[in-house]
């Protein structure tokens, strides 16, 4: 399967038949949501990050938002950073640096973290234009092992 335009995905080492599944797997949801613009009602970076936890067979029911400061309000009422709030997701904690393939990972990026997923030694974000970004790994403040 080939990668979303412009989107070449980290290579891992071979001979693990579940990391084949793993990439092909990303592979077929970065191109199914490739198109989507940031829309804070239906698609941002906590949408993403749940649908592929969803894709995953980790379904999440996030709170509902209208824009960007309606998600900051829903997550401060809470007492969460948008990290804190995907933690009770997604699964383990571990080293943002060392995050496995398919790992959610956030990046500080001031009043919200953004929550991206894990691909080697890069993390992969929403454009503002509906498209994808990397981030090194390195630059993430959080993971978390599905």
């Amino acid at each position: 399967m080939a990668a979303a335009p412009g989107l070449a995905l980290a290579s891992r080492p071979a001979g693990r038949c579940a990391i084949i599944k793993d990439r092909a797997r990303l592979e077929a949801f970065l191109i199914r949501n490739r198109c989507k613009p940031i829309d804070y009602r239906a698609w941002d970076c906590a949408r993403y990050a749940a649908a592929w936890l969803a894709d995953s067979g980790h379904p999440v029911s996030l709170p509902h938002w209208s824009n960007k400061f309606g998600a900051l309000r829903v997550i401060r009422r809470n007492g969460y950073r948008l990290a804190d709030l995907m933690a009770d997701y997604a699964g383990s904690p571990t080293n943002p640096a060392r995050a496995p393939w398919g790992a959610i990972v956030a990046l500080p990026s001031p009043p919200l973290d953004a929550l991206g997923i894990a691909d080697g030694s890069s993390a992969i974000f929403l454009a503002p234009d509906g498209g994808y970004t990397r981030r090194p790994l390195r630059a993430c403040s959080h993971a978390w092992v599905i």
